[in-house]
């Protein structure tokens, strides 16, 4: 694997170039999906080192998996355990041929192997979705386990960049996770994070809970802290979404909306597991 730093760690910060203003006209007046989220998530939470991992980016509902058509992901890169950055985006190939003449498709995936131990964190911009007045951009992440703990708390000077604060691995249901929301390198507090779980297949007719149950919401603390209980084994999806930054574009101004998703999965229970006492779950982790 090649790495883009010259052999040299990345001190934790990288930085996305400005974001171009890649407007989809048309329907201007149609509304953004705030509801749809990009969803990054691994074949394995956890390999070998030497052993190939396949990534699939898609776009829609987690839990309902009603997914949508996406653009090619502006940038995908992999942070090794020691701070080398490798570019994937040029990897990056459609599901199953899907791709369409203007350029979307119904989801993307790309394979790498982790030629070391220790915590590989998978990190992209995707395009933005516009509708002439908001754009929305999400930067997203994920942490590959590869037998060791090293990295995955690592900071990647994204915009805007879910740091989690619990590892984001060998978690069990009903444990908490932490994490700090950062924007530009600054805590950003009194945030809504929404937080969800992803279903390998859409669930049976007539079944799906209340969105209150599906969807729930936390606000980050004066630190930009959030907590959260992942109830249930699978991948789990936090997603944060700034205020809005007002920018000019000739004689009208746009409106940049920036999320922060973070994925993270739970394993499902061994028989006989209890859920830790109060103050237990700290020492597991």
């Amino acid at each position: 694997m090649q790495a883009t730093s010259a052999g040299k760690p990345d001190r934790g910060a990288v930085r996305f170039a400005t974001l171009g203003l890649a407007l989809v006209l048309g329907t201007l007046a149609a509304p953004l999906a705030r509801a749809h989220f990009t969803i990054l998530i691994p074949d394995r939470p956890a390999v070998a080192k030497g052993e190939p991992v396949t990534l699939s980016v898609l776009y829609g509902h987690p839990f309902e998996r009603e997914l949508g058509v996406l653009k090619r992901p502006a940038a995908l890169w992999v942070r090794s355990p020691q701070g080398l950055l490798t570019d994937l985006t040029g990897r990056l190939v459609p599901l199953a041929g899907t791709v369409r003449e203007d350029g979307v498709a119904s989801g993307w995936q790309v394979r790498f192997t982790p030629e070391e131990r220790g915590d590989w964190v998978v990190f992209m911009r995707a395009e933005p979705v516009s509708n002439g007045k908001e754009e929305l951009t999400d930067f997203v992440k994920v942490v590959i386990h590869v037998g060791t703990e090293q990295g995955w708390d690592a900071t990647l000077g994204q915009p805007l960049e879910l740091v989690p604060l619990t590892r984001p691995y060998g978690l069990r249901a009903g444990l908490s996770v932490r994490a700090q929301l950062l924007r530009d390198h600054h805590p950003l507090p009194g945030t809504p994070v929404f937080v969800e779980r992803y279903n390998d297949a859409p669930p049976p007719p007539g079944t799906l809970p209340p969105g209150e149950h599906i969807t729930r919401i936390e606000k980050t603390d004066p630190n930009g802290v959030l907590a959260a209980t992942l109830d249930a084994p699978g991948w789990w999806m936090l997603a944060a979404e700034a205020p809005a930054v007002s920018v000019p574009l000739g004689e009208r101004r746009l409106q940049w909306v920036h999320r922060a998703v973070l994925w993270v999965y739970v394993d499902e229970v061994p028989a006989g597991w209890r859920r830790p006492a109060e103050g237990e779950a700290e020492r597991e982790r």
